[in-house]
């Protein structure tokens, strides 16, 4: 991680701004001590949640794909996070998420560029909620090492852009600056997009998303299997644009872009490494039979017409037990929460804890909600507005007495 200091990450709360990791802010509170496992203070998970998130958005990423975290001393945390010897016996939590960081307000020589990276980790002091050491980098940190790891929000990889992309950027993952499709991708979404001759022209018309974990194998395996591109100079008429983009959804929240163009040269590409589907290579007719696959798995997608645009919206609230004598506010239960569109796709998972509730960050639409398999309850559905809270609960036990 990068050694700069932190004046700006002591509350979340009023904070302007994230730094880098490895700075230390000197305080009286580091000395004071953790306490037995009984005495430890603790945080409600959505107050962690929200710390975390607020966090990722002053970093310049108001949706991370992962949020994680697990506990221990601000000296331990510190040891997880940067390696750096802070000292420290407050207990705390160390926060790791994953997402497109750039640190604006980090104190840098002149010249120098902001500190970026896409894992952005933060320590916090468990008692009371003041965010004391942070950073960003291209590690995640192994989070067990502290002990339970617990996690806050996995996202599913991110809906298609509306526009389609004149490029994709670099990529920061160094096995995705090797590869250009790395192994392990457990989900896939499709976004195609048409060209300069549609109406609209190069926006998303069709998308899929793909979970079967034979499928999304077999994907990535064509994908690596596509040669580079020819040296010298090489005729590509007729390129009007349109392109399939698939984005790879990773189990530790990485996602990994790679666009095949439809007409032209058929360039494919992650933002890094570059390949072609023309047909070139061995054989010769694999890079067009791979673009002929992918036209027919999205021939069965939606189209995005099921989404409203604007800024995206929370989704919150909880699973409750609805049977038995009646009670009139019951508690929150344990369960996990999966949220999809009108059509089935999902696009959002997440188990929540005992006595806790569960929260999302979504694109404005028309959402429904599960909880624990109960056939005899109703439906859940929310319509998410731009900008706007909107609060659901997911009932369950409905045909217990």
């Amino acid at each position: 991680m990068i050694g700069i200091a932190l004046p700006k990450l002591l509350a979340v709360a009023s904070a302007a701004g994230l730094v880098a990791a490895g700075g230390v802010l000197g305080s009286s509170l580091a000395t004071a001590g953790a306490g037995g496992p009984n005495d430890r203070p603790r945080l409600p998970e959505y107050r962690i949640v929200q710390i975390a998130e607020r966090a990722a958005a002053q970093a310049g990423d108001p949706r991370p794909t992962l949020i994680q975290h697990s506990a221990g001393t601000r000296h331990e945390t510190n040891l997880v996070s940067s390696g750096d010897g802070v000292p420290g016996r407050r207990w705390s939590y160390l926060i790791a998420e994953r997402g497109n960081f750039v640190l604006k307000n980090a104190p840098v020589p002149s010249g120098a560029r902001a500190p970026s990276g896409s894992v952005l980790t933060i320590i916090v002091d468990a008692a009371t909620g003041r965010v004391t050491d942070g950073g960003v980098s291209d590690r995640y940190p192994h989070l067990a090492t502290l002990g339970s790891v617990m996690t806050d929000l996995r996202q599913l990889p991110p809906d298609c852009l509306h526009a389609a992309p004149a490029r994709l950027p670099a990529e920061r993952w160094s096995l995705a600056r090797k590869r250009l499709a790395p192994p392990g991708a457990n989900m896939i979404q499709l976004c195609r997009y048409g060209g300069l001759n549609a109406q609209p022209s190069l926006v998303v018309d069709r998308m899929r998303l793909l979970r079967d974990r034979r499928l999304t194998s077999g994907l990535i395996h064509q994908f690596d299997r596509l040669p580079p591109p020819p040296q010298g100079p090489v005729a590509c008429p007729n390129d009007d644009g349109s392109q399939i983009i698939a984005l790879l959804g990773y189990p530790d929240g990485r996602a990994v872009p790679v666009s095949i163009g439809l007409t032209g040269c058929a360039a494919a590409s992650n933002g890094t490494v570059q390949r072609t589907a023309l047909g070139f290579g061995s054989p010769p007719s694999f890079g067009p039979q791979l673009v002929t696959h992918l036209k027919r798995l999205l021939a069965s997608g939606v189209t995005p017409s099921e989404t409203l645009d604007g800024p995206p919206g929370v989704l919150t609230g909880a699973i409750r037990f609805a049977g038995g004598p009646w009670r009139p506010r019951r508690p929150p239960i344990a369960g996990e929460v999966t949220v999809s569109t009108p059509t089935g796709r999902q696009v959002a998972r997440k188990h929540v804890r005992n006595g806790h509730y569960f929260r999302f960050v979504l694109a404005p639409g028309r959402y429904e909600l599960r909880g624990p398999p109960n056939p005899d309850c109703h439906l859940t559905i929310a319509t998410v507005r731009p900008g706007h809270i909107t609060r659901a609960d997911i009932e369950t036990g409905c045909s217990m007495l």
